[in-house]
């Protein structure tokens, strides 16, 4: 499966740093996330869109396929029915 870091390449640093500012004030002492976030933004590295985040990537839809794989195998482990794409009822 993916650790932290994949997650947040996969998802995008910007919508995590956006988030990590709504919650900051909220569940720390600090005021803002720490700087790797901004850090690899101002240099274009906003994660797998952008072939490089905390980790680089030579196959941006390879990663994906990654993700998606590994959470089908996980709904298969878990029993959960898998939900067709393009349903917009999940």
């Amino acid at each position: 499966m993916l650790g932290p870091f994949e997650t947040v390449d996969l998802a995008g640093l910007d919508l995590f740093a956006t988030i990590a500012e709504e919650l900051y004030p909220h569940l720390a002492d600090d005021d803002a996330p720490n700087e790797p976030f901004d850090e690899r933004l101002a240099v274009g590295q906003g994660g797998v869109e952008d072939r490089a985040g905390f980790y680089e990537y030579d196959d941006p839809k390879g990663a994906t396929r990654k993700r998606n794989e590994g959470l089908a195998a996980l709904r298969r482990a878990l029993g959960i029915e898998a939900v067709a794409e393009g349903d917009s009822n999940s």
